[in-house]
């Protein structure tokens, strides 16, 4: 990712290539989710590189591990749910993440089947640390943003995340 890409020449670029797949295109919205696309997935590169991996974790285990901060003893559905990881990944992430110290799960007494997970001092404070350096990449991201601007942006963003998902 070290070479720099000129954002409006790459949308254009875009743009101009799916013109011809429909004429019935609506390239504002098309733009905007491009951009949006992009935008998240230069920030996770950065994440990756500048605050999960030097905490040794991965994007998957740090958003598990950040939805067990923030609601401790959660059941492994609740957190694919917070974390946005599917049900089939939360297993592996847990095992990574006990394996490591980070978390362990408890079988409840009265159920054996209902598991609850807990973090552990050791995951609390690399989660917080984690935490820590994402947050200074986010800080250096967003700088430069006037405060009404950031509103806005955060307005426009919790808007799209309330909505449902599109039908079918």
């Amino acid at each position: 990712m070290s070479d720099p890409v000129d954002p409006l020449a790459f949308e254009k670029a875009a743009q101009s290539k799916v013109e011809d797949v429909d004429m019935d295109l609506d390239l504002d919205a098309m733009s905007a989710v491009f951009n949006m696309l992009r935008v998240v997935n230069r920030f996770l590169h950065d994440f990756d590189t500048h605050a999960y991996r030097p905490h040794g974790l991965t994007w998957a285990g740090f958003r598990v591990l950040f939805s067990l901060w923030v609601e401790p003893g959660s059941p492994p559905a609740r957190l694919a749910t917070l974390s946005g990881v599917s049900r089939a990944t939360i297993s592996s992430v847990l095992n990574t993440l006990e394996r490591n110290g980070l978390v362990h799960r408890t079988k409840q007494s009265s159920d054996r089947r209902v598991v609850t997970v807990a973090i552990t001092p050791k995951g609390e404070r690399a989660v917080r640390d984690t935490f820590l350096a994402q947050h200074r990449r986010e800080r250096a991201w967003i700088e430069g943003l006037e405060p009404e601007e950031l509103a806005t942006l955060n307005a426009i963003l919790r808007g799209l995340l309330d909505r449902p998902a599109p039908n079918a």
